[in-house]
């Protein structure tokens, strides 16, 4: 059975452009981009439509006429197809062509790509059975359709065979005269000119089909069609030399004009790491989001002891050998060039405090040492005493530094400092990723903290301005969304909050911020009435992720707290307890902790965490204080816990924050006074999931356990063995799912079988 084109697949935004209400729309692009297959799919079903004839030119109204390859028109038909706008009611029309200049210049037109997307090149690849990677079919053809289709029927996987099969059985070359253009990636009217030719070239080679201008680039970026520089490649060979040559020139000019990503690849390619890592720090980290697997396609040929004097490049290449699973043990060995590399040499101050913080990214990412912490605060000490004349040495490069430095600052422990940092990288001019970064970090802080005023000016100001969806849905956005998502919690608006959550949850299996993904994500979940399924959901995310590190220890105790309220709001009081404090452990793990004792009925134990908090935020001391009052209310002072009440209330009125309620059992909440507590669910309040089976003698023996330790002691009270007794208790820790005494004891009262 014969497969279906992949240029015959749906294309959803191109066809709603297309039969949207614009007067005219263009489909642009080279030889080979699919214009005509998507004019042809797009009108097979429409009976408005009709192909261009000049002999019938008698339209009737709300008529869509279809004009494939411009570039033939001539100019007497161009003249008809304007008097027709001009007198035909609704008309419509919509071209093929490879130049905008074709069009009249009185057109003004909305222009379609018909290039695929990565999605549409999976799709294609789909079709034909290929096994390759789309990412790699992506970043090698730019999504050229009929480059994808070559790659896709070769069924090649490796990215040098794929880019060899685009050359096989074609002769669509270049003029010789014209061959050494085809070396270059990308080529700008100033490189063109530099590599001795006219700059007009660029323009007939457009009208031509060869190639076309990248979308939104600046300056404006020519690039050849995938096919068509390869044929060339392949049938007028070029010395190394000389392609490196002209590879270099490529790059410096383009340097020179700002270019930088485009710079980059000319380097790489003309075996010039330096000059890679001055485009590198002039673009900036956004580079990995938007151009990774391009990336990674060119720097992991590349001898890992190479970038020792280049350790920028090597940071890049262990983020995004990080992102990838089976690449993480080699992330952790470029982590470990690029710190080394940092350290070495003598360096401008600018380079120094660049270092730092490349190794704080790369101890954060890998979940090594401290996390990166240490190398944060040295970075941010570095750029707060930098000269302003070594200042401009970095660049549009600087605002991200001081992002990642708060980032390593945040999940290090520090989050005051984080919050500086977002400010210093707010302040300074940068591209939209870090200002979004910037304000939602800051909203995140503040949300996290239970300062839901700030954390709302600062979404507020988010939310004001313009991003794009795959900004704002993306990495850059997913602190933003975290924070707006945390804000709707606090509000008991967990429909809102799922919205938030779910428009950047597609990331959570390769972005950072996971850790904080999950926590907001089950506090939806427990608020939504969905425990059982949020907790499964947790431990498969937390179990694959935890396989591949890059969590810090607070991190990791942010995850266990999150399950044991998981597992607490489903009645598991077994599995809650497992949350065990040690001595380091921070306010919230502390009151976690505390508030699973108090359910188990352990309130001497409960009394003694809630004692050890020392909290400063409004959500630890809102979480403190309902404790308090339910711990005074257990113990029969019921003048203690209405005060604990009042002050409860007082902190979710001068703060907004009312997240810790959704704790309290409902036999509880009369205390608060909070009016609109009614709309937040009942949580605690139901039995254990699990029960257990004891024999009379366990049920002895787990008695004197309460009370002592000591095996021998309790053989002698009931007058037994000291194996009997041994023996019954490995029994009794079978069944309860329990290490120790102490969990053992926890477990049987949470399971009830110690009442009475």
């Amino acid at each position: 059975m014969s497969r279906p084109d992949p240029q015959c697949l749906e294309r959803v935004e191109c066809e709603r452009v297309l039969s949207g209400p614009a007067a005219i729309v263009a489909v642009v692009g080279p030889e080979g981009a699919g214009k005509t297959t998507l004019l042809e799919v797009w009108a097979r079903d429409r009976a408005d439509v009709r192909w261009f004839d000049p002999e019938q030119v008698d339209l009737p109204a709300g008529t869509v006429v279809i004009v494939d390859e411009a570039e033939h028109v001539g100019i007497d038909d161009w003249k008809l197809l304007t008097d027709a706008a001009a007198s035909v009611p609704r008309l419509r029309i919509r071209v093929a062509t490879r130049s905008l200049s074709a069009l009249p210049e009185t057109w003004s037109a909305e222009t379609v790509s018909s290039y695929f997307d990565e999605e549409e090149v999976a799709r294609s690849l789909r079709a034909f059975g290929s096994a390759a990677d789309p990412r790699v079919v992506f970043a090698l053809t730019g999504g050229h359709p009929a480059s994808v289709i070559e790659m896709a029927r070769s069924g090649a996987t490796a990215p040098r065979e794929l880019t060899a099969m685009l050359a096989a059985g074609t002769i669509a070359r270049l003029p010789s005269a014209l061959a050494e253009l085809a070396v270059p990636d990308h080529l700008s009217r100033k490189v063109v000119t530099a590599l001795g030719h006219d700059a007009v070239v660029l323009d007939e080679m457009e009208r031509a089909g060869w190639g076309g201008w990248l979308p939104g680039a600046q300056p404006m970026i020519f690039s050849l069609t995938p096919r068509r520089r390869a044929s060339t490649q392949r049938n007028s060979p070029i010395v190394t030399e000389r392609r490196q040559e002209l590879h270099r020139t490529a790059a410096e000019t383009l340097l020179a004009e700002g270019a930088n990503f485009p710079a980059l690849v000319e380097a790489l390619h003309a075996d010039r790491l330096d000059l890679a890592d001055v485009a590198l720090k002039r673009a900036g980290l956004p580079l990995l989001t938007e151009h990774g697997y391009e990336l990674l396609l060119l720097l992991d040929p590349i001898p890992a002891l190479r970038f020792r004097r280049h350790p920028a490049l090597a940071m890049v290449l262990a983020l995004l050998y990080n992102s990838r699973e089976r690449t993480r043990l080699k992330a952790i060995e470029m982590v470990g060039i690029a710190v080394a590399g940092a350290r070495l040499g003598s360096r401008s101050p600018a380079d120094r405090a660049l270092m730092r913080v490349v190794e704080s990214v790369g101890l954060r990412i890998t979940g090594t040492a401290d996390g990166g912490l240490r190398a944060a605060r040295a970075a941010s000490r570095m750029l707060a005493e930098l000269p302003v004349e070594e200042r401009g040495a970095l660049g549009s490069l600087e605002p991200d530094l001081h992002v990642h430095i708060a980032i390593s600052l945040l999940y290090g422990g520090a989050p005051d400092e984080a919050a500086t940092e977002f400010e210093h990288a707010w302040s300074v001019h940068a591209r939209a990723s870090a200002q979004l970064q910037a304000l939602g970090g800051r909203a995140l802080i503040s949300a996290l903290h239970g300062r839901m005023t700030d954390a709302g000016i600062r979404t507020a100001e988010a939310e004001s301005r313009t991003w794009s969806p795959e900004l704002v849905d993306g990495y850059a956005g997913s602190l933003l969304r975290i924070a707006q998502a945390i804000a709707a919690v606090e509000r008991f608006d967990f429909v809102s909050a799922r919205e938030r959550i779910e428009a950047v949850w597609p990331h959570a299996e390769t972005i950072e911020h996971w850790p904080l993904l999950l926590w907001v994500r089950a506090l939806v979940d427990i608020g939504s009435g969905d425990a059982e399924a949020g907790l499964e959901r947790f431990r498969e995310l937390r179990e694959r992720r935890s396989a591949r590190r890059g969590a810090t220890a607070a991190t990791q105790r942010r995850l266990d707290v999150t399950e044991s309220l998981l597992a607490a709001a489903i009645g598991d009081l077994v599995a809650a307890s497992s949350l065990r404090p040690a001595a380091r452990d921070r306010s919230d793990v502390l009151l976690a902790a505390g508030r699973i004792s108090l359910l188990r009925g352990d309130l001497e134990r409960a009394t003694r965490l809630v004692a050890r908090c020392d909290v400063h935020t409004p959500v630890d001391r809102l979480t403190r204080t309902t404790l308090e009052m339910m711990l005074a209310r257990r113990l029969g002072r019921e003048e203690a816990a209405l005060a604990a009440g009042r002050r409860a209330r007082a902190l979710v009125e001068s703060f907004g924050v009312r997240s810790p309620l959704l704790f309290v059992p409902g036999q509880d909440r009369d205390l608060l006074g909070v009016d609109d507590l009614a709309q937040a669910p009942v949580i605690l309040h139901r039995s254990p999931v699990t029960t257990v089976s004891l024999t009379a003698r366990e049920k002895v023996v787990l008695r004197e356990l309460v009370t002592t330790p000591n095996a021998d002691l309790i053989a002698a009270r009931l007058q037994v063995s000291v194996n009997t007794v041994k023996s019954q208790r490995r029994s009794l820790y079978r069944k309860l799912g329990a290490a120790s005494r102490e969990e053992a004891v926890a477990a049987a009262i949470a399971h009830g079988v110690l009442d009475g």
